[in-house]
Parts: structure tokens; sequence; C-alpha cells
């Protein structure tokens, strides 16, 4: 039961089998002072005191059709790990935000109060070693990312940070400014993780945050407590992108299960 339908009002239905507003019209009927949508299941769903003439498509989110979309400009399947080798001009994915690659803003968003240090296999931040940390893994098409506790001994190595974690972006390798954009991810559930499909002011950008910590007075999320279990997020095969236009996609996900489709 809808009470106080109006003009604004929106409705989305997940697994009914309904993909066109020319089928969610045809189970719809004017009952009384009621509008009443009569499921092939038997459920039934009542707009209270609406009528069926004020009713728009425009109110129904339906599914995307992807037969409308251009070809797809972006995907990965996540069968291995393509991070990118600008001298060999190979590799879809950087690790880190770029820049002078020994200093902290490379690895980590430094005004956001972040805890963590985006790494990768062969990390020496600003010191002169391997720090032997990598944060990914792959298995069956499933990208995993995984949150550590930074040992103390390599903490000055790591910018001062308490965790280590993975993120996964493509400046300065794609972009794509309109299209279609879909990522699916098993989500964090630990305080203080953040995921989610991040853009940029001017475009959206394919970026894949593992482990994203934050500080105190963070809205988005909670310290995490010194040495807090480890989060792991895996990510599922396929980051795809559909656009009939330019390009610029950034896929973020702390770790999670899951594709990125554009």
């Amino acid at each position: 039961m809808i009470y106080n339908w109006n003009g604004n009002s929106q409705l989305q239905l997940h697994d009914y089998g309904i993909s066109t507003a020319a089928q969610l019209r045809s189970i719809m009927s004017q009952q009384g002072n009621d509008v009443v949508f009569s499921f092939a299941n038997g459920e039934k769903l009542i707009l209270r005191d609406e009528q069926l003439s004020t009713i728009e498509d425009r109110q129904f989110l339906l599914p995307l059709d992807t037969s409308k979309l251009g070809a797809i400009t972006f995907q990965d399947e996540f069968n291995s790990l393509q991070i990118r080798d600008f001298s060999l001009d190979t590799g879809i994915w950087r690790t880190d935000f770029g820049g002078n690659l020994k200093d902290q803003w490379a690895y980590t968003l430094v005004s956001n109060g972040e805890v963590q240090a985006y790494v990768q296999p062969g990390f020496q931040g600003r010191g002169e070693a391997d720090l032997d940390i990598n944060p990914f893994s792959i298995s069956d098409g499933v990208l995993t990312i995984t949150a550590r506790p930074i040992p103390d001994e390599q903490s000055y190595a790591a910018y001062g940070r308490e965790y280590s974690s993975g993120m996964l972006n493509t400046f300065g390798i794609f972009e794509q400014k309109h299209g279609y954009f879909e990522i699916r991810a098993e989500m964090p559930t630990a305080a203080g993780a953040l995921a989610g499909l991040l853009d940029d002011d001017q475009s959206v950008r394919a970026e894949h945050r593992g482990g994203h910590l934050r500080g105190p007075g963070d809205h988005a999320g909670h310290r995490l407590p010194p040495r807090a279990r480890r989060g792991r997020h895996p990510v599922r095969r396929r980051a795809e992108a559909r656009s009939r236009r330019h390009a610029h996609l950034r896929h973020a996900v702390d770790p999670g299960d899951g594709d990125l489709l554009l």
C-alpha cells in the first residue's frame, strides 16, 4: 500500500519480470478510489486515493534497455590484474594517483584524512626498499582487495599511515563523460570502510578502491581501531563501458565482489 502518491513519486520493481511501461499498464486497474497493480504471482500493490489517468510513464523506473546502448568502450573480466606500464603502453589500471611517486598524495587522499595508503606490488613509499605488500589477489574472475594494518617498522615508509589497501583507477588511461556505468561488487561491512563507484568533477573514472579508511570527523565512516580486523573485498568479473560519446571512467570499490560495467 502506498499513500500520498504524487507527481514526483516514482515506482521501481525488482524481480517481477516487467521491463516496459506497457507491461505495467496491463496489470493496472482503477478500483474505486485506488489504483491497483495485480501481479502474476498473486501480489497486489495499491496506490491509495489515486487516479489511473494521473500516473505518467516517466514515474516508472524501468530496467535499462541495453540494446539502445552503443558498443562497450571499457571492460575488465578480472582474469588477471592489468596494471598499467606506461613505458610499454600496456595495462588498463593504475594503482596510484600519479604525479610525484615519492609524495604521499600519489597514494592517499590527504585532504580526506584517510588512514590508509593505496599500495601495489613493489610499493616503496618514501623509502628505498620494497615493503612487500600486495593488496590484490584474483581467483576465478574475482578480484579481491585486502586492507591490512601496516607494521610499525614500515609506517614511516608508508607516510605514517596505519593501514595498507588497494585502489585501481584509469587516470591518464581511459575517460568517458557520458554513458552507462555498472559495477558488481560485494561491499565491506567493517566500520570505516567506504565503497562505491566514484567520479570526479567533470567525468566518471573507473577507480577501484579497497579498504578506503577515513579518520575521525569523516561523515562517511568511522576510524578503524588499531590492528583492526583486515577487510577483504572481492570484485567480480567484468568492468564494461558502453556509450555513444567520449569516455572517462572511474571504477571505485572498497574490497568488494563485483564487475564494473560502463
